[in-house]
């Protein structure tokens, strides 16, 4: 498929809200009954590095992933005629795109987990595993704002994410950024089968601005010791949670249905930034076009 279009968005359209200048949308899959959350805008949105462009869809990810919204007021869809409606749904699907994969045969969307072979690690590791029970929210969410804010701030434009992430049982993104850090107790309480999914998650946050400092892999080793998660299991997650960003990266230089030699630069980059070789870049992006339909 090259560049998305409504009409072959519209039939994943559950559910919509416009608010303002933007609409959140439940897109749900038709063959698995998967639903994604998203948000998008009508107006085009300014051109950014694919680095962060990646990290932005995987904020949205994060956000509608273990932050379930309440829909009840929601419109059910129905056929749209306002273009800059359209639009805006448009948007809310190119920042979880990644998520679906185009059958070409029956011509249609489908969510990642009506396909498997097209997912990465990561993908694979967190739907078998999700994070749902509320303590293990609370410690993924501790988590995820400690190694976004590893420096001691996050920055400004991601905030929204953030604050969208956080419940009254997590505390506020302030409490969180200036509080005290997970104690061994405290990540023992999570349950055992999703700790490589907390740990990995983290992890991809941690990857996801490009850079992965010594500071980052420190916290992220703590992590794991107080998960009781072996430390070559640790880094088998960590050269997932690259592969994984990647991954995102190159989707995000088709989000026009062509790649453009100047992001696909900006890709090798970034590959190159986490150790991964040429053969391994050939292969991500093999399967990153499979599940986009492009040959």
């Amino acid at each position: 498929m090259s560049k998305p279009t409504f009409d072959r968005i519209e039939p994943l359209v559950l559910r919509w809200k416009a608010t303002g200048d933007h609409v959140d949308v439940i897109f749900r899959c038709p063959v698995s009954g998967t639903e994604v959350a998203s948000t998008g805008v009508a107006a085009e949105p300014a051109p950014a590095a694919v680095h962060h462009r990646a990290r932005r869809n995987l904020l949205t990810w994060l956000s509608g992933a273990f932050k379930k919204p309440a829909t009840a007021d929601w419109l059910k869809h129905k056929k749209l005629e306002d273009k800059a409606l359209q639009d805006a749904i448009v948007d809310a699907f190119r920042r979880v795109q990644s998520q679906f994969a185009w059958q070409q045969k029956e011509r249609r969307l489908v969510s990642l987990a009506a396909t498997g072979d097209l997912q990465t690690d990561f993908w694979r590791l967190v739907s078998a595993h999700p994070v749902t029970d509320p303590w293990d929210l609370i410690v993924l969410t501790r988590m995820i704002v400690t190694m976004a804010a590893v420096n001691g701030v996050i920055d400004p434009a991601e905030r929204e994410f953030f604050y969208a992430f956080t419940t009254p049982a997590s505390g506020t993104l302030e409490e969180l950024v200036k509080g005290p850090p997970l104690t061994t107790a405290d990540l023992l309480r999570t349950s055992p089968i999703v700790r490589d999914s907390l740990f990995a998650i983290a992890a991809v946050v941690a990857c996801s601005d490009q850079r992965f400092e010594l500071v980052e892999g420190h916290e992220l080793l703590a992590y794991a010791a107080g998960l009781g998660i072996e430390r070559d299991r640790a880094d088998t997650l960590i050269r997932q949670a690259k592969e994984h960003i990647v991954d995102q990266a190159i989707e995000a230089t088709y989000a026009d249905g062509r790649q453009d030699p100047e992001e696909w630069r900006q890709v090798e980059d970034l590959a190159q930034q986490f150790d991964m070789g040429p053969d391994e870049l050939l292969a991500v992006a093999r399967r990153c076009r499979a599940r986009r339909g492009i040959a």
